[in-house]
């Protein structure tokens, strides 16, 4: 059984020990999060019944960006399973940045992680829908809810 006011604690402590931490930047190439504040910081938790810890800017709204592959692998998971992710995207990591093709080029075109772009275009093509639309649709649907508009 968890014990609300130690995940709170915990939550407040890692925020305190690592909100001040400089060593990233913000993407200038996308020009959204070129203007975000740089120094907003938060981490929060949401358990499995619903409750949330937070500290920090969690209110801030900010753009998904490639956490939005998350959200898309869930959707899948939930779809077809975790065999056929694995058999047809992998949970390796690449080594290389995010948005590099070298490894799937490497690896007779299959991609090694859904958390890289082209396993998360491929993911997207295990999602259950009728058509486009409603592939876009459902993936939409599982971000809000993850996010807790829904």
């Amino acid at each position: 059984m968890l014990d609300a006011n130690k995940l709170q604690q915990a939550v407040d402590q890692a925020h305190t020990q690592f909100h001040s931490l400089n060593g990233g930047q913000n993407a200038d190439y996308i020009p959204f999060l070129a203007n975000v504040p740089g120094q907003l910081a938060a981490v929060a938790i949401v358990t499995c019944d619903g409750n949330i810890y937070r500290a920090g800017d969690s209110d801030y709204r900010f753009a998904l960006e490639s956490i939005s592959k998350v959200c898309t692998l869930a959707l899948a998971l939930e779809d077809v399973g975790p065999q056929a992710v694995q058999d047809k995207i992998g949970a390796d990591p690449t080594g290389l940045p995010f948005n590099s093709v070298i490894a799937l080029e490497l690896h007779g075109g299959k991609p090694l992680s859904p958390l890289v772009n082209a396993g998360a275009i491929a993911t997207t093509s295990l999602i259950n829908a009728e058509n486009i639309e409603q592939r876009w649709q459902r993936i939409l649907h599982i971000q809000q809810q993850l996010a807790g508009e829904q």
